[in-house]
């Protein structure tokens, strides 16, 4: 995965303490990738309430494994 590619929510680590339920099936772009931490990928998602519950938790970061490029 690089930045700028599309994605799709297919799955998402149920220990960090957020029901990201609601996340599945969506799509976005990433739009920064990080190595330095467990969950290196930052996408702007294109549905707008999510993209609003991502920016109201601080920034929502995902592991690769959890996207899939569309």
């Amino acid at each position: 995965m690089e930045k700028y590619d599309y994605v799709e929510v297919i799955d998402y680590d149920e220990t960090v303490g957020l029901n990201l339920d609601e996340f599945i099936g969506a799509e976005g772009m990433i739009i920064n990738i990080d190595n330095r931490g467990d969950f290196p990928i930052e996408v702007c998602f294109f549905n707008k309430e999510l993209q609003d519950k991502v920016l109201y938790n601080g920034c929502i970061h995902w592991k690769e494994n959890e996207l899939e490029v569309i």
